[in-house]
């Protein structure tokens, strides 16, 4: 009998996170916007920009006693999300348009967006690059991407952090001081959201978890 192969790390990594996120009870609604506000994204013209609300029990009190997520009061965090365009085509070749999508000429032919057709990183035929405001109208992040996302953010500030401080720790060159003032504020109203929600040990296992994605 042959041994089951053993899953890459970041594989068990993403089911690990999936099953807290589903064991805290966030929930996620989303949708596709042009742009995004905060500094410029930088070196893919058809990125996707989500919009998202997340919502989960307002405190890990709420949650003790084991009751059911769905029933406690609820905490709403609001920010956006993006994705490349490499993401945006290989979930396009694995997830057919719908049905009436393809009849009224706003869907996509996912053959077009598998090997040998699509390669990642290079340049889209004319047919393809018509097809990616379809694609990127469609998509919609996952919970666990975003989650594990503002994790990540949510890593680089500690409770009662000063921007100086921010700056400091982070290394980063900003050339618009506006745009640093206002990616500090979102990670540190992000940073709030998760410490509200989350039990310090939960925090610290998830934002473990989300580095290894």
């Amino acid at each position: 009998m042959e041994q089951e192969q053993e899953r890459p790390d970041y594989e068990q990594a993403r089911i690990d996170l999936a099953a807290r996120i589903a064991a805290v009870g966030f929930s996620i609604e989303s949708h596709n916007v042009a742009t995004r506000p905060g500094p410029a994204w930088k070196g893919d013209d058809r990125a996707g920009h989500y919009a998202f609300t997340l919502r989960a029990p307002a405190s890990f009190r709420n949650r003790q006693g084991g009751a059911d997520p769905r029933t406690l009061p609820q905490a709403e965090h609001k920010g956006f999300y993006s994705v490349g365009s490499g993401i945006l085509a290989t979930w396009a070749g694995e997830h057919p348009a719908p049905g009436i999508a393809r009849v009224t000429g706003k869907g996509w032919e996912s053959k077009l967006f598998r090997a040998p057709l699509y390669r990642m990183g290079g340049r889209l035929s004319v047919a393809q690059a018509e097809q990616f405001p379809a694609i990127r109208a469609a998509y919609r992040p996952d919970v666990v991407d975003v989650v594990a996302s503002m994790l990540s953010d949510a890593s680089s500030h500690e409770p009662e952090m000063s921007f100086r401080e921010w700056i400091d720790a982070d290394g980063l060159e900003w050339s618009h001081p506006a745009d640093a003032v206002e990616c500090f504020e979102a990670i540190r109203e992000t940073a709030r959201f998760l410490r509200r929600v989350l039990s310090p040990s939960e925090f610290d296992e998830m934002r473990d978890l989300a580095g290894r994605l």
